[in-house]
């Protein structure tokens, strides 16, 4: 997936355009992998969070190495899950 600005979040499941002939079956797929995907990237994002963000000390080196890591959408939806 791209965004207008460039931010791009790649698939955890590619799809086969081969394997789905029918646009409808690949939109609609492409549509649920998107989800999917985000669902995925945010979790991961989250439970990564979790292992230095709530530190009595915040070490500014692994919050720069997790941002630049993961897409901002999801940086923010993290943050403010937590």
């Amino acid at each position: 997936m791209a965004s207008r600005k460039g931010e791009q979040v790649p698939f955890k499941h590619p799809i086969s355009i081969k394997e789905n002939l029918k646009i409808i079956n690949w939109l609609t797929l492409t549509k649920k992998e998107m989800r999917t995907s985000l669902a995925e990237w945010l979790t991961e994002a989250i439970e990564e969070l979790n292992l230095f963000y709530l530190n009595e000390t915040l070490d500014t080196i692994i919050l720069l190495e997790w941002i630049a890591k993961y897409p901002l959408q999801l940086i923010v939806v993290a943050i403010q899950i937590i």
